[in-house]
């Protein structure tokens, strides 16, 4: 996506970081981020040469998240517990809720990294269909906003 130059002039910094290439990756792969309690949804990334790592993002609106935009909100409003590095959530249907049984905690970014760059995760033989990714400054974790992918069998 190419960035109008008059665009660009009314951009703000809204964060500013100083993080690891791991960390940054997993910054630019994820959908949104959450910044002081406002989720953003990222619109694009680029690297220059004089700013250095940028991540173009606006506002949330949950009405652009088809069907689960309203879900989404509700559920980062809600305080976690987590501790982990990854969140995940399910869906049930109507909310996000967290999974009953346990589902594997990544040991590396890297493993996080591969997460969020397939679009499904297979656990205990099921498969989810990864959603939504919100990266929490705050808490530096990721949440996983899953569901149960539909059966081809019959």
């Amino acid at each position: 996506m190419i960035w109008p130059e008059e665009q660009r002039e009314k951009s703000k910094l809204i964060d500013e970081s100083s993080v690891s290439q791991d960390e940054l990756f997993i910054r630019k792969l994820v959908d949104a981020t959450l910044l002081s309690d406002q989720l953003y949804i990222h619109l694009s990334h680029e690297s220059d040469d004089q700013a250095g790592e940028l991540i173009y993002i606006t506002p949330f609106n949950s009405e652009d998240l088809e069907t689960y935009g309203n879900a989404v909100e509700s559920t980062i409003n809600t305080n976690s517990v987590v501790s982990s590095r990854v969140e995940y959530l399910l869906w049930n249907g109507a909310s996000f809720q967290a999974p009953q049984q346990l589902f594997p905690l990544p040991t590396f970014k890297r493993d996080i990294a591969a997460y969020l760059l397939n679009h499904y995760l297979v656990f205990s033989n099921i498969t989810y269909e990864v959603l939504f990714s919100i990266y929490d400054k705050a808490k530096d974790r990721v949440l996983l906003f899953l569901k149960e992918a539909e059966s081809d069998e019959q």
